[in-house]
Formats: C-alpha cells, structure tokens, sequence
C-alpha cells in the first residue's frame, strides 16, 4: 500500500513538471546553453590544449551496450550521484552553493579519468550541471532538478556519441 501511495506520489509529480510550460522552456533554454558550452569547452581542452596521456574509452562489444551505457545508465546514475548525492551532502554539512557547485563538480571530472584534458573537460560541464540541478532545485522540487540534469546529460552524451560514430 506504501508503494502504491509512492507511485502516485511520483505520477502526479512528472505530470505537474511535464505539464508546466515554464518547466519545459527552461529545460530546453538549459539544454541549448549546455549544448553551446559543451562544444566550446570541447574545443578548449581537446584541439588547443596537447594531450599527451589519453587512455582509451570504453570499449563496447555492441552498439546496443553503448547506447544503453552512453545514453541512459551514464546520464542517470552520474546525475543522481554527482548532482543529487554529493551536492545535497556537501550543502547539508557546508550551508556553501559555491562549495557544493565546486565539489560536485570536481568529483565529477574525476570519474572520468580517461586524460588530464578529459577530466577538464567533465569539471567544467559538471560546474554547469551542478549550476542547473540547483537552479531547478529551487524553482521546482528534487525531482524536477533530476530530470532536468538527467535530460540535459543525455542530451551531451548523444551529441558526443553522434560526432564521434558520424564524423570522427
């Protein structure tokens, strides 16, 4: 009966935030912010920047593995970890946004230790996710700040993952 009560719960949440047009045009105002400073930041720390210590990505047996891994395991295990877990913790012991903002985001250049450029790269789009989860957090609810930055890192992940299958 709990569950059920639970469910209801998160239904009639995602349908209030689906159906809030100011959710949905902040949402993609933040995507396409986050879609231009991917590709900026990209650029900083992969063509001007020398690499000299890449490690390889992944490798995946199937393209089913990395679009499952890439697009929806990634975005939403590293979102729930990096912007919810760690920002909720730091904040709870801190009372610092700029504190939570710059941890969150240090640990999540660090989980993606593939080159000192990599990890970079993954702190500066962390600061930005770290930025909106709050921003949405306090607009909206816990929920609507998850979606959001779960949505926005799918997002950068599918235009990582079409530029290096199509154009790479």
């Amino acid at each position: 009966m709990r569950h059920q009560n639970i469910l209801k719960q998160l239904y009639f949440t995602l349908y209030k935030l689906i159906s809030n047009n100011f959710f949905l045009n902040k949402i993609y105002k933040y995507t396409l912010i986050s879609i231009c400073l991917h590709h900026i930041f990209s650029k900083f720390f992969f063509i001007f920047i020398p690499n000299k210590s890449v490690q390889s990505f992944h490798n995946f047996n199937s393209i089913s593995e990395e679009l499952y891994e890439v697009l929806i395991w990634a975005p939403v295990l590293e979102s729930l970890l990096f912007q919810y877990l760690v920002i909720e913790f730091i904040y709870s012991k801190s009372k610092s946004i700029s504190f939570s903002i710059i941890g969150s985001s240090l640990l999540f250049g660090l989980w993606h230790f593939y080159s000192i450029n990599y990890i970079l790269f993954s702190f500066s789009i962390g600061i930005f996710l770290s930025y909106t989860y709050l921003t949405f957090r306090s607009k909206f609810n816990i929920l609507g700040a998850n979606i959001s930055v779960i949505f926005i890192h799918f997002t950068l992940n599918l235009k990582s993952l079409i530029l290096n299958h199509f154009f790479n």
